[in-house]
């Protein structure tokens, strides 16, 4: 990713940006988001967006704390947020990812639950 963009989508840094996301989400559409908890201790969370006029389903965000990467946790939010889709109406899931090495293995996570990738080219400019 081109340094221009990088600091134009995260002037504060990713973490800012994605707590800011996580924020925005818990405000607008808390209905949408749900955690992976045992006990007191929090391992994940997953939080959804529903497209009803494309009939589409959206993992907006997931997350899973990196100890417990690797566990099975990922896969259980997306199995949970699927369900609460279908049973929305929805007949597609979308999911959306960077395509550098360090989401490698998130995009290989979502690959094995069966999405699909859809090729997108995005150009970006700086002015």
């Amino acid at each position: 990713m081109p340094r221009f963009v990088y600091d134009t989508f995260y002037p504060d840094g990713w973490e800012a940006r994605q707590k800011a996301d996580v924020a925005t989400l818990l405000d607008s559409e808390p209905q949408n988001i749900w955690l992976a908890r045992h006990g007191e201790e929090t391992f994940g969370f997953i939080g959804i967006r529903i497209h009803a006029e494309d009939r589409m389903g959206e993992i907006y965000i997931l997350a899973v704390a990196p100890a417990h990467q690797g566990a099975g946790i990922g896969t259980r939010l997306m199995h949970f947020a699927e369900d609460r889709m279908r049973t929305s109406g929805m007949r597609m899931i979308m999911v959306e990812t960077i395509g550098d090495s360090g989401h490698e293995p998130a995009r290989r996570a979502y690959e094995a639950f069966g999405f699909e990738p859809w090729p997108v080219a995005r150009y970006f400019k700086e002015i």
